[in-house]
């Protein structure tokens, strides 16, 4: 693998690499397909790094003081009032749709106001949008709202909300949410019987081990706590203060 090959060069070299990860070694990849050809790297993290576990009962992005941009509301429009108030400080800018370039194609910006942009759970998170898209969309606005987050059953659905949420977390950009739920009840995987047998035959084919987390939705909600953490960070005044929608001052009377 890639990994060991440049890990074990960089220790070779007499490089000190300090890195991170919300996995133990032996978890990394767990039942992912073609695992035996990771299993070296593992080994060589164990064999030639210390591993120190920095645990703590305290999820330090989930102690901030709210703000008024996580709205548990289902009913359409729920945020059109907020995103008219994003348009009104900016008195020199126009509503209007645009496109952004990804790759030699275009994503569609449906409502837009300069830097900001509102958009349907639907628009993002059920088309076939990916990383590269929402990178793009990351760098061309400072704020999105992000309008009728559902419950979400689907694991694509989920998947992209998942890598959107990461993405606009990582390039500190103002989010603004209006969801069915609080952010730690939004995922909910569930499975019939039949799926899980089709589930399990496949991995059997697969030649994968010990559990089925692949297709379970397991995988899914593992990275999903860490979502939920960075949705309750990404709405407290500090976050929003420090992030590029630091020009709106959100939570004051005209954006409620």
């Amino acid at each position: 693998m890639i990994l060991r090959h440049f890990f074990a060069r960089l220790l070779d070299a007499g490089v000190v690499v300090v890195a991170t990860s919300n996995r133990a070694p032996r978890e990394l990849y767990k039942n992912g397909l073609q695992h035996r050809q990771f299993e070296p790297f593992i080994e060589l993290l164990l064999d030639r790094c210390d591993i120190v576990e920095l645990s703590s009962k305290d999820d330090y992005r989930r102690s901030k003081v709210p703000s008024s941009s996580y709205v548990i509301s289902s009913e359409r429009g729920a945020l059109e009032g907020i995103f008219s108030w994003f348009c009104q400080q900016q008195p020199s800018a126009k509503r209007e749709m645009r496109t952004v370039p990804v790759l030699g194609r275009e994503v569609k910006v449906p409502r837009c106001c300069d830097r900001v942009a509102l958009f349907t759970f639907e628009e993002l998170c059920l088309e076939a949008l990916g990383a590269a898209d929402f990178l793009a969309l990351a760098n061309h606005l400072d704020v999105i709202l992000l309008e009728g987050v559902p419950r979400m059953r689907d694991r694509a659905a989920a998947r992209r909300f998942i890598t959107l949420i990461d993405i606009l977390y990582d390039q500190r950009v103002g989010l603004v949410v209006s969801a069915e739920a609080p952010a730690k009840a939004l995922f909910e995987m569930q499975q019939s019987d039949h799926e899980l047998d089709t589930h399990r035959a496949l991995a059997d084919d697969l030649r994968l081990s010990d559990s089925i987390s692949l297709f379970s939705g397991e995988e899914e909600l593992f990275a999903f706590d860490r979502t939920v953490s960075r949705l309750e960070e990404m709405h407290g005044t500090k976050y929003w203060s420090a992030s590029r929608g630091a020009a709106f001052p959100l939570g004051q009377e005209g954006a409620q």
